[in-house]
């Protein structure tokens, strides 16, 4: 073949179309089907062209391998002449592009070229899609040259056939700042924004406005506001309406129009530039991802910022413009600004539910199936969503799902393994979250019974089994809870925190973390967990809980907290939700926060519900009615999870003891005084109090004090006879 200069990754697979010459017996020299044979076996890039391209390179491979295949003219000592013809091809196409050595991929466009040789028919065969192939091989060679909106400016022969219709020339600026978003989609780059058909055309409608014919995408972070905009790129391309099928979406980089920036006014040089070409051709729209971030761009003193050079030129109608921001910065930086707010028309983008979650990952799967090179079934699909959606409550779908895949597939990838399996799923969530995996690996059941074995010395059966229950329902996966769970208890401060300690090493693999009410620091500490201009501390909660969203949380000696202190936890808790330094919220409906109180030392007598507690059993020593007082009146009322029968006891002799000073002709019927702790936990107890407060003041309403009445208790509901 002459002193030719070939890229490494050509010589290798030359050494294999070698070693497959040397194996055929009827071939006598390096022939097109042995070096095409050894690029399919050894470069995935061109693997995924092809696939791009409609062909089925397993069948292709197979035909290639077989004896019958035509065999090419003779040669030189090694090679075939075609495949000389195919080299010299390849090398005039290298210097074309002005590069030193030829390249694999310019040496399967010099094949696809001499369509007179056996694997461009055996591609044709299987309908590969020749054109589509060779623009494919060479777009990433000539993109440098290309000019934004306009054709790519490849060598005749060498073009899509269907490219864009427009030819924009001398856009310098839009070309250097810009990405032309349309192209891309037309070169492969982007995957459907499945189940977003709605959001799309909502876009589209906005854009055939008239007026306030700039739609902005508004949504939490991770639901696929820019998904959607490739998709419209996408939705472009197909479109046989003459409105958009010219319509070229550029986006616009706000952070690099302003780097580099050294001498006033020279962003607002580039930005009224921009503007101008934009302006000057009707079929071009800006995009603006975190649109927010023109407010105050560029502005130095004695200039004005982006948004005010952007404002006049939306006012006229002079461009388009399609902006995606988060809800909070929408409020934040747009809407404060009336001007800028009426310019633009807000879209608002939800998470996509289960269901749909479920549909946009197994229709994009096949993408991080080529990617891993695994097979990647429904069933895992599903398991990635429901795991998202149980442990994964600061972050939204898609995006949250689509990370557990494409890291769960790179697990399973570099193990070896040719599908995902629910280990690699498990592994993976396990070091992102640190959250054992037995917690949803479907050994919740099998977990709890441990921890009770582990419990039995240190509660006894009735507090034990209140307990158990409610740490069942901490980590049931059904229902979507907001609030944390929470846990009241009196007893020894140390037994609590070891209690603390097996249940938080048990269910998360940590420590808990624990607050002492009783220091006098701890106000400021309380002020501290609720993060209100609280200066970054890796200490504070909110930290600790973005760090791992799942603890368990003690809060020591409630009894002696100041209401201050209580007022924030009791809101924190009611807003199941904790902001730090930057105001991001982080949810707490993971957590669990169990409220202690030190019983021993406050009175010097035995705890309620531990063992060896010789007046536990007898009512005339029970101390639970002095409860509220132990760990504050509001935990106790709103929180008061644990030791629910003795409370319904206690509220029942509250009522006699009201209708008895009220002078009421009043009897409350043995099923209500009696009620077990199962139909107790049926309803929320606080439910039941307020139903049977409700009954009662009607007869005060009454003001008949010679009537008699009864209260019975019938499916749930308090009924006066």
């Amino acid at each position: 073949m002459g002193e030719k200069i070939f890229d490494s990754s050509f010589e290798s697979l030359l050494e294999i179309a070698s070693e497959y010459s040397q194996n055929d017996t009827k071939a006598n020299y390096i022939e097109t089907k042995h070096l095409f044979r050894a690029i399919l076996n050894n470069n995935h890039k061109i693997i995924e062209y092809i696939q791009q391209c409609s062909g089925n390179v397993s069948k292709i491979i197979s035909n290639i391998e077989q004896e019958s295949i035509i065999k090419e003219e003779n040669g030189n000592e090694q090679f075939s002449f075609t495949f000389e013809q195919i080299i010299e091809t390849a090398e005039k196409e290298t210097k074309c592009i002005g590069l030193e050595k030829i390249t694999t991929e310019l040496i399967v466009v010099a094949i696809m070229k001499h369509k007179n040789n056996e694997v461009f028919r055996i591609l044709s065969e299987h309908k590969t899609n020749s054109d589509r192939l060779n623009f494919l091989l060479l777009k990433d060679y000539y993109n440098g040259q290309r000019i934004v909106g306009g054709k790519v400016q490849f060598p005749k022969g060498y073009k899509e056939k269907k490219t864009l219709s427009n030819n924009i020339k001398n856009l310098k600026t839009l070309n250097k700042y810009g990405k032309d978003i349309t192209l891309n989609a037309q070169l492969g780059k982007y995957t459907p924004a499945y189940e977003r058909d709605n959001e799309i055309q909502r876009v589209l409608q906005v854009l055939s406005r008239k007026s306030k014919n700039n739609p902005v995408l508004v949504g939490e972070p991770g639901v696929g506001k820019t998904a959607i905009v490739e998709g419209i790129a996408l939705e472009i391309l197909k479109s046989k309406n003459s409105k958009f099928k010219d319509l070229n979406i550029i986006s616009l980089d706000i952070g690099s129009l302003i780097a580099g920036t050294k001498y006033r006014g020279e962003f607002e040089e580039r930005l009224t530039q921009i503007i101008q070409e934009a302006s000057s051709l009707k079929n071009v729209v800006l995009f603006i991802d975190e649109i927010h971030m023109i407010v105050g761009a560029g502005g130095v003193e004695g200039t004005v910022d982006a948004a005010n050079i952007l404002k006049p030129a939306l006012a006229r109608g002079d461009f388009q413009l399609i902006g995606a921001t988060t809800t909070k910065e929408y409020k934040t930086y747009i809407e404060k600004d009336l001007a800028l707010e009426r310019r633009f028309h807000p879209i608002k983008i939800d998470e996509p539910s289960l269901e749909s979650t479920n549909k946009i990952l197994i229709k994009a799967k096949k993408n991080y199936e080529n990617h891993h090179k695994i097979k990647i079934n429904e069933r895992e699909i599903r398991e990635i969503i429901n795991i998202s959606n149980e442990f994964i409550k600061n972050r939204q779908f898609p995006d949250k799902a689509f990370d557990i895949l494409d890291e769960a597939a790179a697990v399973a990838s570099l193990e070896g393994d040719k599908e995902l399996l629910e280990k690699h799923i498990f592994y993976t969530f396990e070091n992102i979250f640190g959250v054992t995996s037995d917690l949803y690996n479907k050994k919740t059941y099998r977990l709890i019974q441990n921890i009770k074995h582990e419990l039995i010395e240190i509660f006894d059966q009735v507090a034990l089994n209140q307990i158990i229950n409610i740490l069942k329902k901490y980590n049931s996966p059904f229902g979507k809870r907001v609030e944390p769970t929470t846990l009241n208890l009196s007893g020894n401060s140390e037994t609590i925190e070891d209690f603390s300690t097996i249940i938080s090493e048990k269910l998360h693999g940590k420590d808990p973390i624990i607050i002492n009410a009783a220091s006098k620091l701890e106000e400021a500490t309380a002020y501290n967990i609720y993060n209100q201009n609280y200066s970054i501390n890796k200490s504070s909660l909110a930290e600790r809980i973005k760090q791992s969203p799942y603890r368990v949380i003690v809060i020591r000696n409630i009894g002696f907290a100041s209401n201050q202190f209580l007022d924030y936890i009791v809101t924190l808790i009611k807003e199941g939700k904790i902001k730090d330094a930057n105001d991001n919220y982080f949810t707490l409906s993971n957590c669990l926060f169990v409220f202690a109180t030190d019983y021993e030392s406050q009175h010097g007598t035995k705890a309620i519900g531990f063992v060896n507690n010789e007046h536990h059993n007898n009512p005339a020593h029970d101390n639970n009615n002095r409860l509220p007082e132990l760990i504050g009146s509001m935990i106790y009322l709103r929180y008061s999870d644990i030791y629910i029968q003795k409370r319904w006891n206690s509220f029942i002799e509250q009522i006699n003891y009201v209708i008895t000073a009220e002078n009421l002709n009043v009897k409350i019927r043995k099923n209500i005084k009696f009620l077990s702790e199962e139909d107790l936990t049926q309803i929320d107890i606080r439910t039941y109090e307020g139903r049977l407060q409700e009954k009662l003041d009607q007869i005060l309403l009454l003001n008949d004090l010679n009537g008699s009445y009864e209260i019975d208790l019938k499916d749930k509901e308090f009924i006066v006879i």
